[in-house]
């Protein structure tokens, strides 16, 4: 069991309030409806199997917020579970998830942009063989683009009937306009 504690944001807090009051809400906890996931997996176009399980919510008038969490026994509940012990606070955050009717449905497990891939890499590297494929799912680093070198143009790479073909076209082309823009289009203006 995890317990999470957060603040509502003032201007959501009384909407919260009252879907956590919801006779809706509280059955969703009875059938342990309200499932966690690790962000992106909610999203994703595939089944992922979820992460957490969201067992109880409490939310005072100020917005002070605690969540009870337990995680599951898939893949997922097992890395939020090795994360949660291995990283600092500041690493890691859970979101509480709404669909498009304000109805809560979850709350999602995220990595904050101070865990880095060597950090989590590290935390998971004792219980799983493969930390490293897993680090690199989760911690989403920026890419630096690459420097390719730049090829110096030679102009003998050209020959010198392709350029004299340039300039023909283009003395034809501009012959052309200029026959065009002298042909009188029939008014005459005095």
């Amino acid at each position: 069991m995890l317990t999470h504690r957060f603040n509502v944001p003032r201007p959501a807090i009384e909407s919260t309030r009252r879907e956590v009051n919801s006779a809706r809400f509280r059955e969703s906890l009875r059938l342990r409806e309200t499932l966690g996931y690790i962000a992106g997996d909610r999203d994703a176009l595939t089944d992922s199997p979820p992460a957490l399980l969201l067992t109880d919510l409490k939310i005072d008038s100020n917005g002070a917020a605690v969540a009870t969490l337990e995680t599951l026994a898939t893949d997922e509940g097992r890395i939020v579970r090795t994360l949660v012990a291995g990283l600092d606070v500041d690493q890691y955050r859970f979101t509480l998830v709404r669909n498009e009717y304000g109805h809560i449905q979850g709350v999602d497990f995220e990595l904050t942009d101070l865990a880095t891939r060597p950090i989590v890499r590290r935390a998971l590297s004792r219980t799983f063989e493969d930390a490293a494929d897993i680090a690199d799912a989760l911690v989403d680093q920026p890419r630096q683009p690459i420097e390719l070198p730049e090829r110096q143009r030679k102009p003998e790479m050209i020959g010198e009937s392709v350029i004299e073909r340039a300039r023909a076209m283009e003395r034809q082309q501009a012959a052309e306009l200029e026959r065009r823009n002298a042909k009188p289009l029939g008014f005459m203006f005095d």
